[in-house]
């Protein structure tokens, strides 16, 4: 590697604080190589690894999550989306921000995730996995555009967070459907098939080559809530 940080003289230490700094500040799942094989070595599951980016020659930053089929990584998840894998994966430390549009009138908002929460059940429906998720993130407005009125109007902050839901859903939607197209199911959905349904799947899954097709059509619905516990200050 070519990265030479400043402020470490062992290149390792400046990497390996920049993991724990992200993970603590909820920007993205604890990783190592322990749990890559982990993950690997399972029958339902797929493993992933932070991509990290030379910045300048001088630092560097984690630009994305790489996901995996095995040893070999068929895709990357941008940043904003590994907030929403999180999500998922009920990680609570939120860390995320993003521009929301306001219901009904000009302007946006910034709104900062503070924790998620997650649950994932496997269900069979007319004979075949269905995976359920409910999904709830507490989130705060931290910032309004200039353009943008005042949010004390009645149920103005439900509408916001209906609106952050359903951009949230959808955007686990992408994730699942770049994941599936790919065959990578970093979520563990196949563990929690094996775990809750596992006359199904030691009848028609058995293994992970099997679990990777099946994966691919794998029903999932997905529940998505938000509530809004605090507004901060305003832009311009």
């Amino acid at each position: 590697m070519e990265s030479s940080p400043q402020l470490e003289r062992i290149p390792t230490l400046y990497l390996s604080a920049m993991m724990e700094n992200a993970v603590s500040l909820g920007k993205f799942p604890r990783a190592f190589l322990g749990l890559f094989w982990s993950a690997s070595s399972k029958l339902g599951q797929e493993p992933f690894l932070p991509v990290v980016e030379v910045k300048r020659h001088e630092n560097t930053e984690i630009s994305g999550m790489a996901y995996f089929q095995g040893d070999r990584m068929v895709g990357v998840l941008q940043p904003l989306e590994i907030g929403f894998y999180m999500a998922v994966m009920g990680i609570k430390q939120g860390g995320y921000s993003a521009f929301t549009p306001v219901p009904g009138q000009p302007g946006s908002v910034l709104v900062r995730s503070r924790s998620r929460d997650a649950q994932i059940d496997a269900v069979l429906d007319h004979g075949q996995p269905k995976i359920k998720l409910f999904i709830h993130v507490e989130a705060d407005i931290v910032e309004k555009t200039k353009n943008t009125r005042s949010l004390n109007q009645p149920g103005l902050l439900k509408d916001i967070s209906a609106e952050v839901s359903d951009r949230g859903k959808n955007t686990i939607k992408n994730i699942l459907a770049m994941t599936q197209k790919n065959g990578s199911d970093i979520f563990g959905f196949g563990e929690h098939v094996r775990a809750k349904l596992p006359d199904y799947w030691n009848t028609h899954i058995k293994t992970k080559e099997n679990w990777r097709k099946k994966f691919k059509e794998l029903d999932v619905e997905i529940n998505f809530t938000t509530t809004i516990r605090r507004v901060g200050m305003s832009l311009g």
